[in-house]
């Protein structure tokens, strides 16, 4: 076994990260991987010098690939010689100092308080299995801020009547729970009633159609589906209901770190970028609105 599938596999077993993310640092090496090899001839990371990876990033930006994303992949890099060097002797680290393009700091692309409100008014009252799960995971998204990733993880044991909370397996394994209010709470009890009718036997909280667990990719469809009828946005992920989530939060006024606890963020500086749309809203307020604006 190669020393980076070492890394992968120090990842899953004793780092406890989850399937997905071990995924997307496996995607991130390999990449770099294959460049070490089809330029420089080597297929051990460890042999790398910092003018190699230095080449990989000019290669990767020559691509196209945005500044954010190379620092992403660069962090998966510099994780892997980290571990080589605590546990198989690597010397020292080629990416250490190593200087990289400063990424753009987009701001998180939201839906405005009336389109959420015409799609929330769009969802249909539930018929089957299938549209009563569709509407239980929008409103949820919404309502709770959680991530895609751990609104696939929920089981159906992580909601529990009178609880008033959900709990969440968030990154790294770490438990939250989200407290649910108590409109959500009855839409809760009708998607259970359609759910436990059909998927008794599964333990997921969201079942397919073929009664598996729901997955990413399928949430991904339903969503980008759904936003497209009340905004012509080019983002239309179910990160847009977080950040859609946390924007309006902080809009009515909630606490900036209680809205980091609920989403999750292991600190504050995460959760201060909706700060920036909030301001941006109130100089578009000050400007249609102030004579002097």
């Amino acid at each position: 076994m190669a020393v980076w599938e070492k890394y992968l596999e120090y990842l899953r077993d004793q780092k406890r990260y989850a399937a997905h993310t071990v995924r997307a640092y496996q995607g991130d090496l390999l990449g770099y991987i294959e460049y070490l090899s089809e330029v420089y001839g080597i297929d051990d990371p460890a042999q790398a010098g910092t003018e190699m990876l230095r080449s990989y990033i000019v290669r990767l930006l020559e691509d196209g690939l945005s500044r954010r994303s190379v620092h992403r992949k660069v962090s998966a890099i510099k994780s892997m010689y980290r571990y080589l060097m605590r546990f198989h002797g690597l010397g020292a680290n080629p990416a250490e100092g190593l200087v990289l393009p400063r990424p753009a700091h987009d701001l998180p692309v939201f839906l405005t308080g009336e389109a959420m409100e015409r799609l929330l008014g769009l969802l249909p009252e539930p018929v089957d299995p299938g549209t009563a799960r569709e509407r239980m995971l929008l409103t949820l998204l919404y309502s709770t801020g959680m991530r895609v990733s751990e609104l696939c993880g929920l089981d159906r044991a992580d909601v529990v009547p009178g609880r008033h909370v959900v709990r969440v397996l968030g990154k790294r394994n770490k438990q939250r729970d989200i407290p649910l209010g108590a409109a959500l709470e009855t839409e809760m009890e009708r998607y259970l009633v359609w759910r436990d009718s059909v998927y008794s036997g599964e333990p997921a909280l969201f079942v397919t159609d073929k009664g598996k667990r729901l997955y990413a990719r399928r949430v991904y469809a339903i969503v980008h589906d759904w936003l497209g009828r009340v905004t012509t946005q080019g983002r239309r992920s179910p990160h847009v209901l977080r950040h859609t989530f946390a924007t309006h939060m902080l809009d009515d006024g909630a606490d900036l770190n209680a809205i980091k606890e609920i989403l999750g963020h292991s600190s504050l500086a995460a959760t201060q970028v909706y700060t920036h749309n909030t301001i941006d809203q109130l100089r578009k307020v000050y400007e249609q609105a102030h004579p002097r604006a």
